[in-house]
């Protein structure tokens, strides 16, 4: 399945920093209106991939300023044959967001902690992330960002002793 989407809009007033999110179950190509590539975007997985902080959603381009016209186009397509049946591609939405950069430093931050104290074969090591991780946890839980990403600070700082 293949299709072309254009993407027009125009940024609100109130959305300084926004930026075009688009939604869509495969792959796809993104140009500007002179058919520039300006990203790619994939909600695809394979086994061992990470997860994401956008959800079924992913970011498109630059930040965006109050007024400024969009007009994008994206060549989307989907390789059923890999997890799901040809003829399921599905577009969601393309919309215009504000990213909250604290919270996504703090997805990623947390992100990268969890994967290393599941792979870790340091117990002490294990134990002190997951500490860590547990207050951040309960940081984020009461909306204070900032004090969950501190308390990952100090292990996201370490340096890795391993070969």
């Amino acid at each position: 399945d293949c299709a072309w989407l254009r993407i027009t809009g125009e940024v609100p007033a109130d959305a300084a920093g926004a930026r075009v999110m688009l939604g869509i179950r495969g792959e796809g190509l993104v140009v500007d209106r002179h058919g520039s590539p300006v990203d790619a975007v994939s909600t695809v997985f394979q086994q061992g991939d990470l997860p994401h902080s956008a959800g079924r959603f992913r970011p498109v381009g630059d930040l965006l300023a109050p007024g400024e016209r969009v007009e994008l186009f994206a060549d989307v397509s989907y390789n059923g044959f890999i997890l799901y049946p040809v003829g399921r591609g599905v577009f969601r939405s393309a919309h215009l967001a504000v990213r909250d950069e604290t919270a996504y430093a703090l997805y990623y931050d947390y992100l990268t902690l969890a994967v290393l104290a599941g792979h870790t074969d340091d117990a002490d090591l294990a134990r002190e992330l997951r500490t860590a991780l547990d207050i951040a946890w309960r940081h984020a839980r009461s909306g204070e960002l900032v004090a969950a990403r501190a308390a990952l600070a100090a292990p996201l700082a370490n340096p890795s002793t391993s070969d």
